[in-house]
């Protein structure tokens, strides 16, 4: 364990040098480095007992594991439970993170008997891939709490190695929610779950039932229910002002026993502080025998004390923190008692052809590049995708000519890169049911159009009617294959209505992936809408998932426009880049010698 600085944090070669000596060293004894910069390590374990930090503190024992990377909000973090009451099983604050990281520790805790829930503190992450693998594999025997901001700050933490992301801000939030780990904004709120997690049962579902001697405090607790998406079944029952703690302690018994609720929230205004520090005692009796949560607030009261967090329970200041923690407890539950589907598994798949034609390419063009329109349809088809053919025209003639092959109604539009992402159907005319209708519209196309974009003009069969999507996805430098489904057009580039998905995917997160969207009921009729077939768009959003895993030289690829309809897709349009780039191979392996 290195506390020191004066490493890579310093930011020089100097220190990169020194920190690349001690690994060296420590690896070549056979043994592992915790930091450098880093604030210690802590195990309760009674057959270890270890204390190696510079805290003062000494946390009790318990089922919390706790992870941080700094020493300053090491020492936030340790505090803020050491003062709320919860026991830890271990603390690890990782510095540099030069050799041993989150996903080492994460790994750790899935087979020690001793964690029964995990905290994280991230302020960087050096491989998404592996964390997201892990914290999966994790989380579905052990709830895994992260505190992680998913602004689009580009600070890196002075000492961290790590690759600089393309993507949204909101792909590393998506990329959690994949995972399955409950995502914070502060310590505090990692800290309220916690005080849920570990030690209290799990709700079985969204019901929640309220109890309270407060109106005012009842109706702010059932308007927080319903923002946080759980459901308050049955009334808000309102005790008398002054009541006796005993017959509040039954009111939020019966609430638990009542098969009507998954959960309750108790909110007390007590006479005296030995009265609220009785009934956190009590309702935690209750919980254990009914098998249920209760969030108690306390209002005027230190929500909690020196007693342990399994002995009372759940207890905050405010009712809105309450019901938030609770929320985030309901829907972890809810995804551990989900079906997460098996790994998607298209048929008909040809990856060595797809392996031909993108090493052909990239044979010819090393530096890289955009597919023409075959090699592009070619490589699509590999995987199942069919795109419908578009000849790009030059003249009026042409338009009559290349309309003729088709013998049934096209569209003629203009395909150039600067104008697909204009709005509206301004540069496509539609239904033209004959070859002269075709020229017709090319000649008031290219009217329109500057002169030197007058030949990037196509026609196409038009597509049945339904509701533009689009689908693409990016080799990004830290997360490494990244899928985004969106509804085309405003939707997408003006409000960021997107959803974002890490291959490889289970059949459940292609389905939820298309319900995440805030414009997916349009999907399914809304208001007039053509209704899109799901299993075919499902099945769209599989084998690109599967194309980009399996093939990292595909650099962008954008499948736009997608018509989704009610007997399929119909993909009119690809863009495809092609590069060799890094491999996703994790070059920095952390291994013993042997």
């Amino acid at each position: 364990v290195v506390l020191s600085s004066g490493f890579a944090d310093e930011g020089t070669q100097e220190g990169l040098g020194r920190q690349a000596e001690v690994l060296a060293a420590v690896r070549g004894a056979g043994m592992r480095v915790l930091g450098p910069n880093s604030f210690g390590l802590i195990n309760t374990s009674p057959q270890t007992s270890l204390h190696a930090t510079l805290s003062p503190l000494q946390p009790g024992q318990g089922g919390l594991g706790l992870f941080a990377q700094s020493g300053a909000l090491g020492i936030a973090l340790l505090a803020a439970t050491y003062q709320q009451g919860l026991g830890c099983s271990s603390f690890v604050s990782a510095g540099n993170r030069s050799d041993i990281s989150g996903n080492d520790l994460m790994q750790y805790w899935l087979d020690d008997e001793h964690t029964t829930a995990v905290g994280l503190y991230l302020e960087s992450m050096g491989n998404p891939r592996k964390f997201s693998r892990i914290a999966r594999q994790l989380a579905s025997v052990k709830p895994v709490i992260v505190v992680k901001s998913a602004g689009g700050s580009d600070q890196v933490i002075p000492g961290h190695t790590v690759r600089q992301t393309r993507e949204r801000p909101e792909a590393f939030a998506a990329m959690l929610r994949q995972s399955g780990v409950i995502h914070v904004e502060n310590i505090r709120e990692l800290v309220d779950v916690a005080h849920i997690v570990v030690d209290h049962p799990l709700p079985a579902g969204s019901r929640v039932g309220v109890v309270t001697n407060s109106a005012a405090l009842g109706a702010l607790a059932a308007d927080t229910c319903v923002v946080s998406a759980l459901q308050v079944t049955g009334p808000v029952r309102t005790l008398p002002t002054v009541i006796d703690p005993d017959e509040f302690v039954s009111a939020v018994s019966q609430a638990l026993a009542d098969h009507r609720h998954d959960s309750v929230v108790a909110c007390l205004v007590p006479p005296t502080a030995e009265i609220g520090a009785r009934v956190g005692t009590d309702i935690a009796a209750a919980m254990r025998a009914c098998g249920k949560p209760c969030v108690l607030t306390c209002v005027g009261l230190s929500p909690r004390g020196s007693a342990s967090s399994a002995s009372r329970a759940p207890t905050y200041a405010l009712v809105e923190d309450a019901v938030r923690a609770l929320a985030r407890a309901t829907g972890y539950a809810l995804w551990l008692s989900a079906h997460r589907g098996e790994r998607v598994q298209p048929a008909g798949i040809e990856r060595r052809r797809a392996h031909d034609v993108i090493e052909t390419f990239l044979g010819a063009r090393p530096e890289g590049g955009v597919l023409d329109q075959q090699e592009g349809a070619d490589l699509l088809s590999a995987y199942g995708i069919d795109i419908w053919p578009a000849y790009q025209v030059g003249s009026a003639r042409a338009a009559k000519r290349s309309a003729a092959r088709f013998g049934r109604p096209v569209v003629v539009k203009a395909v150039a890169d600067e104008l697909r992402h204009e709005p509206g159907q301004r540069w496509v005319r539609t239904g033209l049911h004959s070859p002269q209708a075709s020229a017709d519209a090319y000649d008031d196309l290219a009217e329109s159009l500057p002169p030197d974009l007058r030949t990037e003009i196509a026609v196409q069969a038009q597509a049945p009617a339904g509701t533009a999507i689009e689908l693409s996805t990016a080799e990004d430098p830290l997360f490494g294959p990244v899928v985004t489904f969106a509804v085309a057009g405003l939707p997408s580039e003006l409000l960021g209505d997107v959803a974002h998905r890490f291959p490889p995917v289970t059949t459940v997160d292609v389905a939820q992936m298309v319900d995440d969207i805030a414009a997916a009921p349009v999907l399914d009729g809304y208001r007039g809408a053509q209704r899109a077939s799901r299993p075919a768009l499902h099945d769209l959003i599989a084998r690109v998932a599967v194309l980009c895993e399996d093939h990292p030289e595909i650099a962008t690829m954008r499948l736009n426009p997608v018509i989704a309809h009610a007997d399929g897709v119909a993909v009119l349009g690809a863009r495809i880049e092609l590069w060799r780039g890094p491999t996703r191979a994790d070059a920095g392996r952390r291994a013993l010698t042997r």
